[in-house]
């Protein structure tokens, strides 16, 4: 596999300036496109109302209907994720969460490669 390196323009200086952003943000940023005021306002300031609709998602009214058969039933259920940085931090707000809601569900984090 040959990497390839990302390239983008410098960040505005008064874009910088305005979201106070470290050089090493301004870099991240700037690569990652999000590079004029407006997109870095969303980034900064975005609220639920702007995510994406969940229920869009292929298949997850299936979803949706297995996971209340089974808390109606009282089965117990396991959330299977791994350990890049979504996946640590949505195990976190799972496991916040689903305590209130559900009960106790555990985790099972598979093994890095």
């Amino acid at each position: 596999m040959k990497w390839k390196q990302r390239t983008a323009e410098e960040l505005d200086p008064k874009l910088i300036d305005k979201y106070q952003l470290s050089p090493i943000a301004a870099k991240l940023f700037s690569l990652r496109g999000i590079n004029t005021d407006e997109k870095l306002n969303f980034w900064f300031n975005a609220t639920e109302d702007d995510l994406a609709d969940p229920s869009l998602m292929h298949d997850m009214d299936k979803a949706v209907k297995r996971i209340n058969q089974a808390i109606d039933k009282g089965e117990k259920i396991t959330v299977y994720g791994d350990y890049d940085a979504d996946g640590i931090t949505s195990h976190n707000d799972h496991d916040r969460d689903t305590e209130y809601s559900w009960g106790r569900c555990p985790l099972l984090h598979t093994e890095p490669l």
